[in-house]
């Protein structure tokens, strides 16, 4: 088949027409107008129109101070003036010039021998943040009511176990009790040193949680740090049966840090594992090197913690749920105060449990550096 000869097939569609750039910007969400190396407005688009309040008939031609007296002197002012020097871009928040209420975010760009400056309503946004400010804020205040409470309830609960310290110690002295007194004198002994430990610990959080814990760092073995806090916890572990299994594999586990704090870490990960491990139970600790660190693991099979509660566990006074050894008492501090002495060492606490009934293991983690090293 021959090709059509030239010219005989349809007629080329005519060319389109040039698009206007500018046009473009009219259809746009965002106030948009450009101005030239004199600050005169030149193109003010219909959000601008509706934005500003001002007909682009009242702006054309005039400058933005002309335009808006308002600006003379506002956020937006000497940024912007230094971007159309230095033909740079600047992007500022601020109140809208209108002085009404709104919050904008305005981005001036080089743009010819002038600039564009594209406004963007962000007032929705600024409430958010502020109402997020003040929530802050307000959990600022609870959380530092509640550490002066503390501080407060700790030092009067321990004003009167004094006298009650000397009093017991003086009637156990008494050669005139029976076998009965003496019996609930023991028992009465036993709940001073429960609720003693229990304002003790109450005091820990408030010191750490007001700073005033002073770390006095000297290279600790922690291994042996290990086997000391684990002779703290052995009447217990015995009286309930319990299995400990101990494995130092960490062939170097000499860290710069405070001892009285490391054993107090290792014995509450110690207590929380013996607590909430049934009788007959095991607890696993083991010591590795881990890069920089040392990690002390302690896992049991006791009661697990349920994936809900994870993310919660090292928050101070969170328990368990009733019914999952909630009735061994306690604060639910331990573990918060664990988290805070660690984070002073520059370590941290973490903890895994498949969930409720499949025990858990908790991982300290300690730079061999000390505090700043990790």
């Amino acid at each position: 088949m021959n090709a059509p000869p030239p010219g005989s097939g349809p007629p080329a569609p005519p060319p389109a027409p040039p698009f206007p750039p500018l046009l473009a910007l009219e259809s746009i969400r965002d106030a948009f107008y450009v101005v030239d190396a004199h600050w005169r407005i030149v193109f003010f688009n219909a959000c601008a129109e509706r934005h500003f309040g001002r007909t682009r008939e009242e702006v054309l031609g005039r400058t933005v101070w002309e335009a808006f007296p308002s600006a003379a002197g506002s956020p937006f002012d000497a940024p912007f003036v230094a971007a159309m020097r230095e033909r740079a871009v600047a992007r500022v928040e601020a109140e809208s010039v209108r002085r009404d209420g709104r919050w904008v975010e305005v981005e001036a760009s080089p743009c010819g021998d002038g600039m564009c400056l594209q406004v963007r309503d962000i007032t929705a946004r600024k409430h958010i943040e502020l109402q997020l400010l003040e929530r802050e804020a307000r959990l600022a205040d609870a959380d530092r009511n509640k550490d002066e409470f503390l501080a407060v309830l700790s030092h009067e609960l321990r004003n009167p176990l004094a006298p009650l310290t000397n009093v017991l110690r003086l009637l156990a002295r008494s050669a005139a009790l029976g076998t009965d007194e003496r019996a609930l004198l023991a028992m009465a002994e036993r709940q001073r040193a429960r609720l003693a430990a229990l304002v003790d610990e109450l005091l820990e959080v408030t010191r750490v949680s007001s700073g005033k814990i002073d770390l006095r760092c000297e290279p600790v073995s922690v291994g042996s740090a290990v086997r000391e806090a684990l002779e703290s916890v052995a009447a217990e572990v015995a009286a309930r049966g319990q299995r400990v299994e101990l494995a130092i594999r960490a062939a170097e586990d000499e860290v710069l840090a405070d001892p009285v704090r490391i054993a107090q870490m290792l014995e509450n990960l110690l207590h929380n594992a013996v607590k909430y491990t049934p009788r007959g139970g095991e607890i696993r600790v083991s010591v590795r090197g881990a890069g920089a660190a040392v990690e002390v693991e302690v896992a049991d099979d006791g009661i697990g913690i349920a994936p809900d509660d994870l993310p919660r566990i090292f928050e101070p006074f969170v328990q368990l749920e009733a019914g999952r050894g909630r009735a061994e008492g306690g604060l639910g501090i331990g573990l918060a105060l664990v988290r805070r002495l660690a984070a002073l060492h520059g370590g941290a606490i973490g903890v895994r449990s498949e969930g409720a009934g499949r025990g858990a293991a908790f991982t300290l983690r300690l730079p061999y550096g000390g505090p700043g090293a990790g």
